[in-house]
């Protein structure tokens, strides 16, 4: 009976215990708190794992897991508690002292320790970890009974945000989650009843003074908040499972605005829409795109794919380049939109095949007063006109920006 009940209580690939009875055990350890402790949850959660399953196959992924067991169990000592709770998440129970410097102290060592090199099979494998920290203490005014590890896990969604990080639980991380979670059904609800739709913003050759093409952004057509940007709810979305529902929406009407054109006598004219690190790893994507085209019967080069350049610096980046490429194979035309924002290599430009890279507005505004702008924007230009890529400045809104611009061959 005790190898059944303790059998029933442990994770089978590490050997640590699994969520069964975590309550208990903190309502045991919280009994007889006396002044200055304190019952910690941390909720730790493993950064990049994903990308050690995709990349070294899940053998290395349980070698991972049990490699970090091995950290957390030599971490705690009896009475406390080290668990495994999901694919890559633990949960470490302490009773110790409520001085939070110390408790911080605590999770930074462990963050320290998930970041060190795991050899496996003549390589090394390079993860990290985010945690969520809520402490129980007597008269806290948080229940024990599940209070305390729900408060751990809004942390960990908070920490998640940053990587490589630990915080503390905060009384607005509770309500930030709430609306978030209210945003998320009136998503569902506005998908049903058609209230997103495609914006369009041209995009200008000055010198021919022509409109040469369009960027289809989305917004949603809010019955409260009025017109939302895409920035305001997509993050959202993506928790919720709706950027499938979000994309090919854009992808339809970017086809279908194509179509419109053509009929008007505007066949040279280009629609770009964005592609989310989401969509860049669908292995369906080419399928979608073909099926969205042959439906309204336009020119693929003319349906330009846009990459945010914070995007090629994704984890994913090794499994969706073989989509692009695909893509520039098939006669679709990549872009890099905010260049200048991140930190992405020169060779990325040629990796991806981009044809035209959008110097990001931050670059552009005042730079007819900002001589440091003016060395940098110059440098991108001139970068960009060497390797034969294209340039686009987005936010003009002066004329003096826009003839800083031209004499610098934008």
């Amino acid at each position: 009976q005790q190898a059944l009940r303790r059998q029933a209580s442990t994770d089978e690939l590490t050997g640590l215990r699994n969520r069964r009875n975590l309550l208990e055990d903190i309502g045991q350890m919280a009994d007889g708190l006396t002044a200055g402790q304190a019952v910690v949850v941390f909720h730790i959660d493993l950064d990049r794992f994903k990308a050690v399953n995709d990349v070294y196959g899940h053998e290395a992924g349980d070698h991972v897991l049990k490699h970090c067991a091995a950290i957390l169990e030599g971490a705690v000592t009896a009475p406390d508690v080290a668990a495994r709770v999901g694919g890559d998440e633990f949960i470490v129970i302490r009773r110790m002292s409520d001085d939070r410097m110390q408790i911080h102290a605590f999770a930074d060592q462990i963050i320290r320790r998930m970041m060190e090199p795991i050899g496996y099979a003549g390589q090394y494998m390079h993860i990290g970890a985010s945690i969520g920290m809520a402490p129980f203490e007597q008269n806290s005014g948080m229940g024990v009974r599940g209070t305390v590890l729900t408060a751990a896990d809004l942390a960990l969604y908070e920490a998640k945000k940053l990587g490589g990080t630990a915080l503390f639980f905060e009384a607005q991380m509770r309500d930030q989650v709430l609306s978030a979670n209210a945003l998320a059904r009136e998503l569902q609800i506005g998908l049903e009843r058609n209230a997103f739709e495609a914006y369009f913003q041209p995009q200008i050759d000055v010198r021919q003074a022509r409109c040469i093409g369009f960027e289809a952004l989305l917004r949603w057509n809010h019955p409260r908040r009025g017109t939302l940007a895409a920035g305001q709810f997509l993050d959202v979305a993506q928790r919720a499972g709706l950027t499938d529902a979000l994309d090919t929406l854009m992808m339809d009407a970017a086809c279908h605005a194509l179509r419109w054109l053509a009929d008007l006598g505007h066949d040279n004219l280009s629609v770009s829409i964005n592609m989310s690190t989401a969509q860049l790893s669908d292995p369906h994507l080419l399928g979608r795109l073909e099926c969205a085209l042959r439906k309204y019967d336009v020119p693929r080069h003319l349906l330009r794919i846009e990459l945010l350049e914070s995007t090629l610096l994704d984890e994913r980046t090794s499994h969706f380049l073989t989509n692009v490429q695909t893509m520039v194979a098939a006669g679709f035309v990549v872009e890099l939109d905010d260049f200048g924002t991140g930190h992405a290599a020169i060779a990325v430009l040629r990796k991806f095949q981009v044809a035209q890279i959008k110097i990001d507005r931050s670059f552009v505004r005042h730079i007819d007063s900002d001589d440091d702008l003016k060395k940098l924007t110059g440098a991108i230009i001139g970068l960009a006109h060497s390797l034969d890529i294209g340039v686009l400045a987005e936010g003009v809104e002066t004329q003096a920006e826009q003839d800083w611009l031209l004499q610098m061959g934008c």
